[in-house]
């Protein structure tokens, strides 16, 4: 499996962190890993929609860090780029 997905499933099935870590820092690696993960798959955020069922709005927000991505988008996200690749 190709670094950055294995970096997406480790983001998405992590146990939470700990109340007194900060969440940005990991919620700023999911936000890299999933922008790195599609653009090495040259997909558009529209073909990563298309093929993972998360509107293209969604993923775009989580790219940017307005969006927290709940696991069940991520599973979905990771999914699709896996079933690509």
């Amino acid at each position: 499996m190709p670094n950055f997905l294995a970096q997406i499933k480790q983001l998405d099935t992590s146990s939470p962190p700990a109340p007194d870590t900060r969440l940005e820092p990991r919620q700023a690696r999911r936000e890299k890993a999933l922008r790195e993960a599609r653009t090495k798959m040259k997909w558009s955020m529209g073909q990563l929609a298309k093929y993972s069922g998360v509107d293209k709005s969604v993923i775009s927000r989580i790219e940017q860090g307005k969006r927290n991505a709940t696991p069940e988008t991520m599973t979905k996200l990771r999914q699709a780029l896996e079933s690509g690749s």
